[in-house]
């Protein structure tokens, strides 16, 4: 009983999704840890393919604290943004707005104080493209640090809610090793 939530903890802690790039050769690799008062802590690092002459290159893009609050109400932006894919699929207009700004904190920064405070917090945006083909693109941008994590896929919207939530996006595995 105690193994299985370890495990169960565990899992709901450190998960990882990939989300490709509308560039060639490149993705994003997100780590989302959830903490147990609901909080997380949000990593992003992009994956540039070499094509052959060079090998892979990780790159670290960001890495941020976002308290409770602002985890939920990054989780309600993604869901609105869900809502928009679906009306831009429908209507297949050619568009940029913003969904919601939030304050972030650099992870090494929250690790120091233990506590949010203001004055070392970033802001970023979460700001919807839509296309006149009915695609979308979505970006999480933190505007101090030129990071953004892009998104340009329903599922990996969902799968970051997820992620924010503590959740597994693969449950193949969690079926197995639960």
């Amino acid at each position: 009983m105690l193994k299985q939530t370890l495990m169960k903890i565990l899992t709901s802690f450190i998960c990882l999704l990939l989300i490709s790039s509308m560039a060639i050769g490149q993705s994003q690799s997100i780590t989302v840890v959830h903490m147990k008062n609901g909080s997380a802590i949000i990593e992003c690092k992009k994956v540039i393919d070499g094509g052959g002459i060079f090998e892979n290159r990780e790159t670290d893009n960001g890495k941020y604290w976002i308290s409770t609050q602002t985890n939920n109400l990054l989780q309600a932006g993604l869901k609105k943004a869900i809502t928009w894919a679906k009306l831009n699929e429908e209507h297949q207009k050619e568009f940029e707005k913003e969904i919601i700004r939030i304050r972030v904190t650099e992870k090494e920064t929250y690790e120091f104080y233990r506590r949010y405070i203001p004055e070392f917090s970033k802001e970023a945006k979460l700001i919807f493209e839509g296309h006149t083909d009915g695609t979308f693109t979505l970006s999480l941008t933190v505007t101090d640090d030129v990071v953004t994590i892009t998104i340009a896929t329903t599922e990996g919207v969902n799968n970051l809610i997820k992620l924010l939530q503590g959740k597994s996006v693969n449950s193949d595995i969690d079926e197995i090793f639960h």
